[in-house]
């Protein structure tokens, strides 16, 4: 065989193994991809390659004097180069990272602020425009530009490295973990950085609730103690010694900074202030499924799990108790139905594993395996029920009261206008287990959803408006800050993270 033959044909070989390699990379699953750490900065070097995670890009960078020329490519069928986009850039980056699928996002990391440039992190478009030119300011607070950035007559670079990863397939998400314990998010769609701050613990958080003034954090576990934080600062306030290991175990009172802890069949009121309980303990005698607040904080709502049941007893679906808040008395039974027990007793779907009281207090929402039942809080009759053909473990009324948000364990969450019934539409993306909120200015809806992220609709369109990704465990809870901008995260990453919305 001819050299030059036997070259064409490894040629050919090569080619096709790389389109089939780039095929079996494209339908792999979505999920976070790890990049290497940031090198500091180095020499402008011979033409270089960053490749995508998935195969499918590669970025050909080519030096031209103190700065360079890029150009995005893919191969086609043949293994030729294909040129997506070609663009100038003010500096040689240190490193380059290349997000999506179908839409490809390039991040250049540059010199970490040349001397008398701006440039220290870069996002280019699927067409190769301009998204964000972050300066190392725009990164790093002060205090750790002060103390991590090296300063040397032409550049400033970091010391340490920062480990990269990527979220999402056609909107992607860079997160940033720096080793001093800071991690950076930026959407590069965008180029927003929504992350403000987190908190960061030592074990799974399963649960979150923010008092009405936005002053305080609870957070709970499946194991003592529930802490106490300030919102702020992120200082730990106070630790409870109670649990907290599903996101309907911790509720604040509406007025006061009450706090309602259970504890399988019982319900402890506490002092968030300074941590005592109130002298006596709520005792439904069936284990408690979930917990709501009155907007006046009088009255504080249990639902129930069925109990064991003797022959006779009557089988109670959907029973949820009103307490008495000041002393602990019940107050009202509210019923879906009774009925004889069915063969084998009481099932876990009998249980009512959300409620949630209306702006008004007049109006109670229960959910059920098969819908969500609307009682009157003053006389306890079921005014309405509202199929959902799913169980509902999550409920979240709007500030208006207008509309209702039921999250449904099928993964998708159904939202209903409450004065005729009608369901207005359903959203993709619920996790099936943790809760919903609106804000309190009613534009938007937030909901723990999949793959570790919180998904932000508008709630007047329906719209998703922004998915916040940054947690690297599943969202167990959510909760919006008075204000309306802001969102507080608990996973089971072992952090509470503080985002912005807008």
């Amino acid at each position: 065989m001819q050299r030059e033959d036997f070259t064409a044909m490894m040629r050919h070989r090569l080619a096709v193994f790389a389109l089939s390699l780039m095929c079996l990379l494209a339908a792999m699953p979505s999920r976070a991809e790890s990049w290497k750490v940031i090198r500091a900065a180095w020499g402008t070097p011979t033409p270089r390659f960053f490749a995508s995670g998935d195969g499918r890009y590669a970025l050909k960078v080519v030096p031209n004097g103190p700065t360079a020329v890029a150009a995005l490519i893919t191969l086609d069928a043949t293994g030729a180069e294909r040129e997506v986009w070609r663009s100038a850039l003010p500096v040689f980056p240190v490193d380059a990272i290349i997000a999506g699928r179908t839409t490809p996002y390039v991040v250049l990391f540059d010199a970490w602020g040349h001397a008398g440039q701006n440039h220290s992190l870069t996002i280019y478009g699927p067409t190769g425009q301009l998204v964000k030119d972050f300066k190392l300011e725009d990164l790093l607070p002060a205090d750790d530009i002060a103390t991590r950035v090296a300063v040397s007559p032409t550049d400033r670079w970091w010391r340490e490295g920062a480990q990269p990863s990527l979220f999402g397939a056609e909107r992607p998400t860079l997160r940033l973990d720096f080793p001093w314990g800071r991690t950076l998010v930026v959407d590069l769609v965008s180029g927003r950085t929504p992350l403000l701050s987190e908190i960061r613990d030592a074990v799974p958080l399963q649960s979150l609730a923010l008092s009405s003034d936005g002053t305080l954090l609870a957070t709970g576990s499946d194991a003592p103690p529930v802490k106490l934080w300030d919102s702020t600062t992120g200082s730990l306030r106070l630790t409870l010694d109670a649990k907290a290991d599903n996101a309907k175990d911790l509720t604040f009172a509406a007025q006061g900074q009450i706090l309602a802890t259970s504890r399988e069949s019982e319900l402890v009121l506490w002092d968030a202030a300074t941590g005592a309980t109130r002298p006596f303990i709520i005792k439904p005698l069936r284990p408690i499924s979930a917990v709501a607040f009155s907007p006046d904080g009088a009255l504080v709502a249990t639902g129930l799990a069925p109990g064991k049941f003797r022959a006779g007893d009557g089988l109670i679906e959907g029973e949820v108790k009103l307490w008495d808040v000041a002393t602990g008395a019940p107050r009202l039974t509210l019923r879906w139905q009774e009925n004889e027990p069915p063969p084998g007793g009481a099932k876990a779907s009998d249980a009512t594993p959300s409620v949630a009281f209306s702006p008004d207090g007049g109006s109670l929402a229960g959910g059920l395996w098969r819908g969500v039942a609307l009682w009157d809080t003053a006389t306890g009759e079921m005014r309405r029920l509202l199929p959902t053909n799913a169980p509902v473990p999550s409920l979240a009324y709007s500030s208006d009261g207008r509309w209702l948000a039921a999250g449904r364990q099928d993964g998708t969450v159904q939202v209903f206008d409450v004065t005729t019934g009608n369901s207005r539409g359903t959203l993709a993306g619920f996790n099936g287990q943790g809760n919903m909120a609106f804000s309190l200015d009613g534009r938007w809806l937030a909901v723990t959803s999949l793959n570790n992220e919180i998904r932000v609709w508008d709630a007047r369109t329906l719209k998703i408006h922004t998915i916040l990704r940054g947690h690297t465990g599943f969202v167990t809870a959510l909760a919006f800050d008075p204000d309306s901008t802001t969102i507080y995260s608990s996973s089971e990453d072992r952090t509470v993270k503080i985002w912005r919305v807008d």
